[in-house]
């Protein structure tokens, strides 16, 4: 089962990577209570679990974080020799 969820993990990190979903669109997935029943979705929402609990960690730690703070890096000019 830790292999089905370490794929389901990576094909959802996949899609949010490459703009082919978006964290609402994985959300609505996954909360939505009718028009997604297909079988094996309820095996599928299983395995998303792990990677939504992770979602919900990151948007909880990032809304706890002061907007504000921003940090400048400055860019040290490159040495031609």
């Amino acid at each position: 089962m830790i292999i089905l969820d370490d794929m389901m993990t990576f094909l959802l990190q996949y899609f949010l990577n490459h703009q082919c979903l978006d964290q609402d669109q994985i959300f609505k997935w996954y909360n939505h209570k009718g028009t997604f029943r297909y079988e094996g979705y309820n095996k599928a929402k299983q395995l998303a679990q792990p990677f939504i609990e992770s979602l919900l960690a990151n948007q909880k730690d990032s809304t706890s974080i002061d907007q504000s703070y921003n940090i400048n890096i400055k860019q040290e000019p490159v040495a031609m020799d």
